[in-house]
């Protein structure tokens, strides 16, 4: 029994699923591509939102439409919020030693803390030197398959 078998056919079919999965790949490229121009369009009209809003706050900060009281106060709110904070930050910064007070129902503790400020501290000591880790054998050589007979198949 002899099998005829038609090897032009299974190249033809072989090169148009090799042409399918590059069609496939530059699909998936291009949505990719698509995508991630999306995110920067979408970061570009984030910060273009922002810098609207910023303008709208400082022209209208007085006198805001109907509306938009309530973000405006929330808007003042944090500023204000910010503002104390920052100037907590640069008291603390000043002093040497600072006060927490800590409250909870009845209790009442308070903790003081000092730090010690020496401007003639010795530098940490530097970190020793770490070996370079040897480098990894070479991998020994793989024989290569015997080739198959030229018989045909039967």
């Amino acid at each position: 029994m002899s099998i005829n078998f038609d090897f032009s056919a299974l190249k033809e079919r072989a090169t148009n699923l090799a042409q399918a999965g590059v069609a496939s790949t530059k699909k998936a490229a291009a949505v990719a591509k698509l995508k991630s121009d999306n995110m920067a369009q979408k970061d570009a009209l984030r910060k273009a939102y922002i810098a609207i809003g910023k303008a709208y706050y400082a022209a209208h900060k007085g006198n805001p439409e109907e509306g938009l009281e309530e973000a405006f106060a929330k808007a003042d709110a944090a500023i204000a919020a910010i503002a104390a904070n920052n100037a907590t930050l640069e008291e603390l910064r000043a002093k040497d030693e600072f006060t927490v007070d800590v409250a909870d129902d009845d209790i009442d503790v308070d903790i003081e803390i000092e730090i010690p400020v020496d401007p003639e501290a010795p530098e940490a000591p530097e970190a020793p030197e770490v070996p370079e880790a040897p480098e990894a054998p070479e991998a020994p050589e793989v024989p290569e398959a015997p080739e198959a007979p030229d018989a045909p198949i039967e």
